[in-house]
């Protein structure tokens, strides 16, 4: 919606004022329309981007996920009302398993109006091989994450040790589908220091062990 202005020239018959300059305003509506809606894999997330040239009245968009036949609705973005700039807006739709899905944007005027976005299909892979990533944050207190990936179904084990070899903490003990996975580590009943945490996975066909450091500062 924007309020634009313009003079009107009216000619007339009469000799004292051949002509008459009317100011007019005019509010002309500018739908919401969307320039680009796109998206992309990263390990266990999709990235969505999307781009308006023009809103009115938008409330904001409802971000909507379908892998079989049912939609659910997965985050929402807050519009920006009415406005004639070029907007940019992203979503990240996190911790998600291998497969094939697809999105659309569910547009939300502030009287209740809507209105759905074109479909688009995302594929996040199976990963290719294990791997265990660095904690995160490092050093960390009191809580940190941990993110590993897995190619194949697998019987997984995550151990928490001390600098001198002592087992501290299992924090995983269970079988796995293949795709990327994480578990969250509270250290608040663990002193400050130098810990290691090892990964151990066996699958059908292949088996894997690596351990990294991680630091505990209070």
């Amino acid at each position: 919606m924007g309020n634009y202005s313009m003079d009107v020239v009216i000619t007339s018959n009469s000799p004292t004022t051949p002509t008459i300059t009317v100011p007019v305003q005019m509010l002309i509506a500018i739908p919401v329309e969307l320039s680009k809606f796109e998206g992309e894999s990263q390990r266990d997330r999709v990235v969505l981007r999307w781009e308006t040239v023009t809103e009115t009245n938008n409330s904001g968009f409802e971000v909507q996920r379908r892998k079989g036949s049912e939609w659910e609705v997965v985050g929402f973005v807050k519009g920006k009302g009415t406005t004639t700039e070029q907007q940019r807006y992203e979503f990240e739709d996190k911790d998600i398993e291998s497969g094939k899905y697809v999105y659309r944007l569910k547009q939300i005027d502030y009287d209740g109006g809507y209105s759905f976005t074109k479909e688009i299909e995302i594929e996040v892979e199976i990963p290719r091989e294990y791997s265990l990533r660095q904690n995160y944050p490092n050093p960390f207190n009191p809580v940190t994450m941990i993110e590993y990936s897995l190619p194949e179904r697998s019987k997984v084990r995550i151990d928490i040790y001390s600098a001198l070899g002592e087992l501290v903490k299992r924090v995983v003990d269970k079988e796995l589908e293949a795709g990327y996975h994480s578990v969250s580590i509270d250290g608040s009943s663990l002193p400050s220091g130098t810990y290691i945490y090892q990964m151990t996975a066996q699958g059908k066909e292949k088996s894997f062990i690596q351990s990294k450091k991680m630091t505990l500062i209070k």
